[in-house]
């Protein structure tokens, strides 16, 4: 499918549809076009499949308002890309809220959706340099994660060594360079124990990778930033074997990368 036939589809099949499904329709839409960078488009299929979430779920709340809650976290993510700082961070605490409400009458199902929602706001803090803020809601998420860990010791492992991640990088960013190297090697040990999905998993390895090679160069660490350049190269190499067409402009980046390295 192409953007244009969603646009189609939408079209055609609009006062055919129940409100339920046309609202299935348009949030597929909205995230196809997203994935593809047509935002205006997105944006518009976004805000009126909430018109109609929004409107449902004051009838059947129970059915409706968690169906809502993703719909504003989608909004605000695409929001905080066109740099619509102001309405993003307005939608991540709409969709926080519902999600406050649904967690206290299932716990299990949504603790970690509130902590989902809590990383990405503290993504957008650390984007407009919020960063006490941003700490602060990385360190709530990532108490909830760990505190889901406890039951469910495999399924969650990738979330927290996301929020590490981010985490690292807002120490990167205001020069805590040793705190993020410590937390960067922990999200690190998390992914390499992750085999279950060795495309995923090697992907997120090489993002944590590329993230320390470019902390060792910031803090004149050269030798080891190389080496974490190297690293990152055979793993780009061996996964362009398998997946060309995703993994060819990462191999050229970290090429460039190296190369700018050398010339420093």
């Amino acid at each position: 499918l192409t953007c244009k036939s969603y646009e189609k589809a939408v079209s055609l099949t609009r006062e055919y549809l129940t409100k339920e499904e046309l609202a299935e329709i348009l949030y597929e839409a909205a995230s196809f076009m997203l994935i593809n960078n047509v935002f205006e488009e997105s944006m518009n299929y976004y805000i009126e499949c909430l018109e109609i979430y929004f409107r449902l779920s004051e009838d059947n709340p129970e059915i409706y308002k968690h169906k809502l809650a993703v719909t504003l976290d989608k909004l605000a993510g695409l929001y905080s890309i066109i740099q619509r700082y102001k309405e993003s961070e307005q939608m991540y605490k709409k969709s926080f809220k519902i999600y406050r409400c649904l967690l206290e009458d299932n716990p299990e199902i949504y603790e970690s959706e509130v902590a989902r929602v809590l990383d990405h706001l503290a993504t957008l803090y650390a984007q407009t340099r919020r960063y006490e803020e941003s700490e602060r809601l990385y360190m709530v998420s990532l108490e909830n994660y760990r505190r889901l860990l406890k039951d469910n010791s495999e399924m969650y492992k990738s979330d927290v060594a996301g929020v590490l991640g981010n985490l690292a990088t807002l120490y990167a960013r205001t020069r805590r360079y040793e705190e993020s190297e410590q937390i960067y090697m922990e999200s690190l040990d998390i992914y390499r124990c992750l085999l279950n999905d060795i495309k995923i998993c090697n992907f997120n390895v090489a993002k944590v990778l590329g993230d320390l090679a470019i902390l060792y160069a910031k803090t004149r660490r050269y030798e080891e930033s190389e080496k974490m350049y190297n690293t990152l190269l055979e793993l780009y190499r061996s996964l362009v074997e398998k997946y060309p067409e995703v993994f060819e402009p990462y191999l050229a980046n970290n090429l460039r990368n190296l190369a700018e390295l050398y010339h420093t």
